[in-house]
């Protein structure tokens, strides 16, 4: 897990050329955007929440909304 003091720094642009330029004074590094809440046992969950927050919260193993 990357941590940075300062927060993340994201980069975005739909022009190749600039990404191009912009590449040239290092390299990009992946990011996937995944936010979990943690609760008072220290258990870290998915947020927005989904199917996995309910089971991990509850205990349980739905398998779909419709279970929920």
């Amino acid at each position: 897990m990357r941590v940075h003091a300062y927060g993340p720094n994201l980069f975005h642009t739909k022009n190749r050329a600039v990404a191009t330029w912009i590449g040239q004074f290092g390299a990009f590094v992946p990011y996937t955007h995944k936010v979990r809440a943690r609760l008072a046992s220290g258990q870290a969950v998915p947020l927005p929440i989904n199917l996995d927050t309910v089971n991990a919260v509850l205990g349980t193993s739905y398998e779909t909304a419709e279970q929920v």
